[in-house]
């Protein structure tokens, strides 16, 4: 019986860590495909966010490596030390994958776009149509 219990709290935990991964995922791509008129100017827009995600995400990764290469110093711990500049390369390459993207001419496989930028996650852009509102 107590098994029984048991894995249906695991499933309503994994049912739980998935919605929530659905919604997280949501909410990024929502942004992207907001004003876009067609579907050049959506993939751009999303793989804009994207990039821009992987740089935030690198740069905490970064910090992180810090802190562990602080703390494996302070333990004088080799191993952890390893691991910290391990975990400090991985933050370099996702804060600089932006960089190998443009680089590889991706960016001019769509419509001759010259590079990608953040503007997606600092403006919004609204439009009207004429006789459908102010």
């Amino acid at each position: 019986m107590q098994n029984k219990k048991e894995s249906r709290y695991g499933f309503k935990k994994i049912l739980v860590c998935l919605s929530m991964m659905l919604l997280g995922s949501v909410m990024f791509i929502i942004p992207a495909l907001a004003a876009a008129p067609n579907a050049s100017t959506t993939m751009f827009n999303l793989i804009s966010l994207m990039l821009s995600m992987f740089k935030y995400v690198g740069a905490a990764i970064f910090v992180w490596a810090i802190i562990q290469f602080i703390l494996a110093t302070k333990r004088s711990d080799a191993d952890s030390k390893a691991d910290a500049v391990q975990t400090a390369v991985c933050g370099i390459a996702m804060m600089s994958i932006k960089t190998i993207v443009v680089g590889l001419g991706i960016t001019d496989a769509i419509d001759g776009a010259d590079s990608f930028n953040d503007e997606s996650l600092t403006t919004s852009t609204t439009t009207t149509t004429p006789g459908h509102g102010s």
